[in-house]
């Protein structure tokens, strides 16, 4: 593409074509992003949540200490 103006609608739709395809691709690659990073969130916080849940599982096996 060149930078003159263009001198036409179809060179007009064609470059707003271009710039469309440039804006889907980096709105499309923002969305992955934030989707990966969500995806990484919620299984750290679910292998948190089995870690703690092991831990309870553990505390509830342990008979109670009795009263003095």
């Amino acid at each position: 593409m060149s930078n003159q103006p263009p001198k036409d609608l179809g060179q007009i739709l064609e470059q707003a074509r271009g710039q469309m395809g440039k804006a889907t691709g980096l709105y499309s690659n923002a969305l992955d992003f934030v989707f990966n990073e969500a995806s990484n969130i919620i299984l750290g916080q679910q292998e948190e949540i089995k870690r703690l849940n092991g831990l309870l599982a553990k505390q509830a096996k342990k008979p109670d200490k009795p009263e003095k």
